[in-house]
């Protein structure tokens, strides 16, 4: 039997997704779509998850700063040549344009702390990849391309 949705007061309502096993909600549409995911099947850990997570997702700006100077730093120090052959490598105010906000974000519980991952795609800065930042409470840890 598949879990019922939860209505949470920062995230919206909740969907079961049997393919990942989670909890989800996406915001918004199209190219503007955000996706929210609660790794978490256990009912009582979910709401601790839920809990926890609503704090920090309340200072999403912030945390969406930190991602994209995390990126563009991960940028200069391993991509920008292989990216640009030949071309002018792009400033921190051009890299966050292109890159924009991110696509989605994680939640999990790992050894009692609250882990999340933040993913961002463009085409233009990373093709068919995306960038992701993998971290705990507010500070991304490790930035890498997928």
């Amino acid at each position: 039997m598949k879990p019922e949705a939860i209505e949470h007061p920062d995230f919206g309502k909740l969907e079961w997704d049997d393919q990942f096993e989670r909890y989800s909600v996406t915001i918004g549409d199209g190219h503007d779509a955000f996706e929210i995911g609660f790794d978490e099947s256990d009912r009582e850990r979910l709401v601790a998850l839920l809990q926890t997570s609503a704090s920090l997702w309340r200072a999403n700006e912030e945390w969406f700063v930190k991602w994209r100077k995390a990126c563009f730093e991960y940028y200069v120090r391993e991509l920008k040549d292989a990216w640009y052959e030949g071309d002018e490598p792009l400033d921190e105010d051009t890299f966050n344009a292109k890159l924009g906000q991110p696509a989605g974000i994680d939640f999990s519980w790992d050894e009692g702390k609250l882990h999340y991952m933040i993913t961002g795609m463009d085409d233009d800065l990373v093709g068919d990849h995306a960038l992701e930042a993998h971290g705990t409470e507010l500070e991304p840890n490790e930035i890498f391309l997928t």
